[in-house]
C-alpha cells in the first residue's frame, strides 16, 4: 500500500515538472516569435513611414500612429 502511495506522488511531481518546463519553453518561444516578428515589420514599415514623413507635422502623426517606428524615425531624420 505504502510502495503505491510513493509512485502516485512520484509520478504527479513528474507530471508537474514536465508540464512547468513545457509551459516556460513555449512563453520563451513565443517572446522570441513575437520580436522576430516586431522586427520584421519594422524593417518593412518604418522606411514607408519615413518616406512619407516630410514635414515635422507628418512626423509627428507617424509617430504617433506607428510607435514601434518611433526609433527609427528619430535616427533617419538627421
Amino acid at each position: 500500500m505504502v510502495s503505491k502511495i510513493k509512485e502516485v506522488v512520484f509520478s504527479s511531481t513528474t507530471v508537474i515538472v514536465v508540464a512547468s518546463v513545457g509551459l516556460l519553453y513555449l512563453a520563451y518561444t513565443s517572446d522570441e516569435r513575437q520580436a522576430e516578428n516586431a522586427r520584421q515589420r519594422q524593417e518593412v514599415v518604418c522606411p514607408s513611414f519615413l518616406s512619407i514623413a516630410r514635414s515635422a507635422r507628418d512626423t509627428l502623426i507617424v509617430m504617433r500612429n506607428e510607435p514601434l517606428c518611433n526609433s527609427y524615425v528619430l535616427d533617419n531624420l538627421q
